[in-house]
């Protein structure tokens, strides 16, 4: 009985520890206002999102986006062209590390234009649709973070002069704090040290 309290006390120093950590990190959070991300991204701001919902490593990010070159504004990828929204985990090296580097200094809802520079991209190498060396550019709409939306999300359709038409989304609006991710870390500890 003494190493199930030990083990849930562990664990709950654990999970608030965290929970600290994460809220102290929220409070002096980088993000794309920041003057050394505007100026390594030319970013333009096109939507604020909430300022106060941020993904963390390892979180399911849902974005729109229309990659282009921003010497040409010719697009090479469009989510908005397939009508469907974009998924990965952010930090987990499934997407250019730019994008990594752009969504985890975005809040919810935020939609901005950035330009990834060729060493954060494809480098030098390049792809089948995108040449070494190439700088490319992207319009992100940050949507979701672990399939929870902003209550205003939107999916856009691309036509044909490249214009983009917006219109209400079928996503679901809701959010998911930090807050809540402690909260429910503390019940799955409480219930495991139950269990054994």
């Amino acid at each position: 009985m003494i190493s199930k309290i030990t083990f849930l006390i562990s664990i709950t120093i654990v999970t608030i520890s965290f929970f600290l950590l994460e809220s102290i990190k929220c409070q002096t959070r980088n993000t794309t206002y920041d003057s050394d991300f505007v100026t390594t991204y030319k970013a333009i701001h096109i939507r604020s999102g909430d300022n106060q919902t941020y993904p963390i490593n390892g979180d399911n990010v849902t974005v729109h986006y229309n990659g282009t070159f921003p010497t040409t504004g010719q697009s090479f990828d469009s989510s908005y062209s397939r009508n469907k929204p974009f998924s990965f985990f952010l930090n987990f090296g499934n997407v250019i590390k730019c994008w990594d580097n752009v969504l985890a200094k975005m809040s919810l809802g935020e939609r901005i234009y950035v330009v990834c520079p060729y060493n954060q991209a494809y480098g030098v190498s390049g792809t089948t649709n995108i040449p070494g060396s190439t700088d490319i550019a992207f319009d992100i709409d940050f949507l979701c973070i672990n399939n929870n939306c902003q209550p205003k999300a939107v999916v856009s359709t691309v036509v044909p002069n490249n214009t983009i038409v917006i219109k209400p989304s079928t996503i679901t609006s809701g959010s998911f704090e930090l807050k809540n991710r402690a909260i429910l870390g503390s019940l799955i500890a409480i219930i495991i040290a139950i269990l054994f």
